[in-house]
Order: structure tokens, then sequence, then C-alpha cells
């Protein structure tokens, strides 16, 4: 399905630093050695453009060859697009929000391509990701995720532990939605509809880790990494919310009242996602907080009253 063209943002790391992790086969032991990775604070920042999800996965192909690219959802801001146009090597901080005298550089934009991070699920006994990795994406695919995902084109990419970590799949899958999306919509979408995948990714600033991995000492452990996974839509429509449902406030309530605390809990069950419930425990707990502060207060109220009338009167 094409559309409106749709961003990607790549950044690539400078210095000695790398985004991807590498690994060594040691003879002797006999076994994989992984080398540790940072990322460092500084980028050189590219943005794409495309239509449709064979688009991205061209800017991807492309940016997974160099070990320093990773992909972030945010878009530049616009002052950095003017330092870009007149300097291409600019270097950037990775900022959602000003930081001392750091400056945001990238801000959240509604996309129509949407990641999903698959890390340490494990694998069916009958599973075998060097001959037939779409079995088992497949399955996870059903799972995981909702309805809406199940009949869609997707693209996969393994990650670089996949393959050394035994009977676990660590897979991205990349799908191209009808209608674009912001991450704070698609973390209410998973957490609702897909409570097993993490969110981490839905995030303007957070590493998209694209790159192979270096390997080195002996053969890929996995001749395949990426592939597609045809379906009958090439588009994901996600499913809706629920609606928020809020109750009114019961009768004869007063503030700092038990009504108050069991109004609070009333809400339990209601509205969107795991966090309606630790906002109706907070809130209820507030409200008996401030029920318990009004009755000490009135008790010391009383307490000193009661003492003023039993003062004696001074000698005649």
């Amino acid at each position: 399905m094409s559309g409106a063209p749709c961003g990607l943002t790549i950044l690539r790391t400078v210095g000695n630093y790398r985004a991807t992790k590498r690994w060594t086969f040691d003879p002797i032991q006999k076994e994989w050695k992984k080398a540790k990775y940072e990322t460092g604070g500084w980028f050189v920042p590219s943005e794409h453009t495309f239509a449709d999800l064979a688009g991205f996965v061209s800017v991807i192909n492309e940016a997974r060859k160099d070990p320093c690219a990773f992909a972030v959802q945010g878009a530049l801001l616009e002052p950095v697009r003017e330092q870009l146009a007149n300097n291409p090597g600019q270097r950037i901080r990775r900022r959602k929000h000003k930081k001392g005298n750091v400056e945001p550089t990238l801000v959240d934009r509604s996309r129509s391509w949407v990641p999903i991070d698959i890390d340490d699920w494990p694998l069916p006994a009958w599973a075998d990701l060097v001959d037939d990795p779409e079995a088992a994406i497949e399955h996870v695919i059903h799972e995981l995720l909702p309805p809406a995902f199940h009949d869609a084109t997707c693209w996969w990419q393994l990650s670089s532990s996949a393959g050394f970590a035994a009977g676990m799949l660590k897979v991205h899958l990349f799908y191209w939605l009808t209608e674009p999306a912001t991450n704070n919509h698609l973390k209410k979408v998973f957490d609702h509809h897909a409570p097993g995948v993490d969110t981490a990714l839905f995030n303007d600033v957070q590493e998209i880790y694209i790159a192979d991995p270096i390997i080195e000492g002996g053969p890929d452990p996995i001749p395949r990494r990426t592939g597609w996974r045809k379906g009958l839509e090439e588009a994901v429509e996600l499913p809706p919310l629920p609606p928020v449902v809020y109750r009114p406030k019961a009768p004869g309530a007063s503030y700092g009242g038990r009504d108050t605390v069991l109004e609070a809990l009333s809400i339990l069950g209601d509205g969107e996602g795991p966090g309606r419930l630790s906002q109706a425990l907070r809130r209820a707990a507030l409200n008996y907080a401030r029920r318990c502060n009004i009755q000490r207060a009135q008790r010391r109220g009383i307490q000193s009253s009661g003492a003023r009338g039993c003062r004696r009167s001074p000698p005649a």
C-alpha cells in the first residue's frame, strides 16, 4: 500500500563506537565470545522518505551494512535540518528534551511504519532458525500479536544475538499501517491488545538496532537474518482502543471522606492498559491519607478544646 511519504531517521555513531554486537569464535573453548559495545553520545543523522514498506526496507537494507548505524522513530527538528543543510557531517546529541545546555534534536512524528521487538521469546522444540526461521516467526506472530497483524505482510530481521542465544527468538518485525500513528498511540494499543510485547521501541529517541552482527573466527550460525513474510493485507489497521469510562462521584461523598476512597477504587477495571490499575490505587491511597490527616486534625482540635475547658480558675 502506497500513500503519503513517510520518514525514517538513521543515526551513525562516531569515533570508536558502534551499534551492533561483535562475536568472536574461540577455537580452544569451542564457543562464541561477545564483545561489549556502546553507541556513544554523538551521532551523524540522515533522514529518508518512502511511500510503502518496500521503500522502508530498501533504506534499512542499505543501513544495516554499516555497524555504526541504527534507526530512531523521531524526526529531526527544523534547526537540526538547517545545520545539516550547511554541514552534512554535523554531529548531534540524541535528545527529546533540553538537558542543561543541550537543545533537543528529535521530535515525535506520526509514522506509517511500526517496529515490533520480540526478545528472548522461548522457541518451541520444533523450531529451527537455521533451516526455517519463517515457521518460528509465524508462530510468534499468532501468539503475541492481535488478529489485525496475523494476515498482514511484514519484514523481519533477526537480531545480532539471534543464533548465539540457544532456544531464544530475538527478532524485529516491521509492519506498514493504514494510517500513521504516534508513539503514544502505539503504546496504548499494544498495552491493551498485545501486553506481551515490549513497547520500549515506541519512543522518539530509542535505538532500533538494525546493523548486522560483526562475526569473526567462524561462519554466521544463522545463514539468513532477514526476510519477507507475505500476507493477505499490505497494511495493518490498528485495533481500536476501548472508550475511557469515568464514573461520577458518589452522592453525598465529601472531601476526605470514606466515599472518596471507594470512588477511587470503583474505577478499577475501567479504561485502557495496565496503568489504569496503578492510577486507581494511587488515587485511593491519596484520598485515604487526606482523610486520616483531617481526622487527626479534628481530634487534636477536640483535645485542645477539652483541655481549655478543664483549666482551673486562678485562686481569688
